[in-house]
């Protein structure tokens, strides 16, 4: 039994070029190596894991490629609407109430 693709390019095809998923796997390490960090992290200050595993995950499916940000568009082809900047990042709150 063939196991599926974990790389598709956006044509629905499996990625088969070496160097390509490579690059793909160890950016899924790195991605999971810090994850996991985090997610210790929380657990060591009292967070629930479960908490703070689902807001990893809605952060990262809120992700889009900053080019794409830029653009306007999304990976799909579609309007972006986001509240993030222009890199992809949530904008910082300022807690600060005094006025300038």
């Amino acid at each position: 039994m063939t196991l599926p693709a974990r790389w598709i390019d956006k044509d629905g095809k499996a990625v088969s070029c070496k160097d390509k998923l490579s690059t793909l796997d160890d950016n899924l390490a790195e991605v999971l190596d810090v994850a996991l960090d985090a997610l210790e992290d929380a657990a060591v200050m009292g967070v629930d894991t479960a908490a703070a595993r689902a807001v990893f995950v809605q952060e990262i499916a809120a992700l889009q490629p900053r080019f794409m940000a830029r653009s306007g568009a999304q990976a799909d082809g579609t309007a972006a609407t986001t509240d993030r900047d222009a890199s992809g990042s949530v904008a910082p709150v300022s807690t600060d109430r005094a006025e300038s």
